[in-house]
């Protein structure tokens, strides 16, 4: 527990060390190679690329994914081919590439913190309304880390007073709703809003000994919709391996993964019709 104390005093300590420079205006060009940052109107590189995108020619709603802290993985893959299965555009962001950001379980780093993740999904947001594969609304699905990313997208107060970016009216109705999976909550961190910009489905491992679900306080308001899958380890989706854990334990739950990926479609079919 004074292992988990400390780390959470930490990213408090460093939660503000995004840019610190004048804030700008969001405005990303529309053109872009798969794999290479998205640019900013000037043509200066953003820190932040597309892993994998999901579609056809025929336009339609999108769905963007966030990552968490081991950066794009299986979970994030997979979870695109559902979304794209369902009927969507999927759009898998990743925010560590362009940053030289490594695997950091349970460990906060700069450049991959919950404003640093809000504004990479506003720039890609902005990109994803340019294009003519999409049409209508944009929803956001961020696993562990990715999902305080939501969380601080969310938050109203927090977006408006952002220290790197500058943002407009548009810019807090991109997002019409979000999915948090196993989300990292914590009010040193980054936690669920009293009240979200967006509705936000919640899916919370019973058993996560890394993001606990008890810290994933929602005050009752009816925009959040929270599910806690007992027994249920941090990562519960993936069946294989994952390398290297030191930080977390976790089983592969079929149940739990097949009752929110159902839940997380009739959420998505709710919030991103006409």
């Amino acid at each position: 527990m004074h292992k988990l104390l400390l780390i959470f005093l930490t990213m408090s300590a460093i939660a503000g060390c995004v840019s610190m420079g004048p804030k700008t205006p969001v405005v990303v060009q529309t053109g872009l190679s798969q794999g290479k940052n998205l640019l900013d109107a000037s043509g200066k590189e953003l820190p932040v690329r597309i892993s994998l995108r999901l579609g056809d020619a025929r336009p339609k709603p999108t769905v963007l994914v966030g990552h968490g802290s081991g950066g794009v993985s299986p979970s994030e893959l997979n979870q695109a081919f559902a979304v794209f299965n369902w009927g969507y555009n999927a759009v898998v962001v990743d925010h560590y590439t362009a940053r030289g950001i490594k695997v950091h379980t349970g460990v906060p780093v700069n450049g991959g913190l919950p404003n640093d993740r809000a504004a990479d999904m506003i720039a890609v947001a902005k990109w994803v309304k340019q294009q003519p594969w999409h049409t209508g609304k944009i929803a956001i699905i961020g696993f562990s880390q990715g999902g305080a990313g939501i969380w601080a997208l969310a938050n109203e107060k927090n977006m408006r007073s952002h220290l790197a970016i500058e943002i407009a009216e548009e810019d807090l109705r991109l997002i019409s709703a979000g999915v948090a999976m196993y989300p990292a909550c914590h009010a040193t961190f980054a936690s669920p809003p009293i009240d979200p910009l967006f509705p936000v489905q919640l899916h919370l491992a019973g058993s996560d000994d890394l993001a606990l679900p008890h810290w994933c306080e929602t005050f009752g308001n009816s925009k959040y919709d929270k599910h806690i899958y007992p027994g249920a380890t941090h990562v519960f989706d993936f069946a294989g391996v994952i390398p290297n854990n030191t930080r977390f334990t976790h089983r592969y739950d079929r149940e739990a993964t097949e009752l929110s990926q159902s839940r997380i479609k009739s959420y998505l079919a709710l919030h991103l019709k006409d």
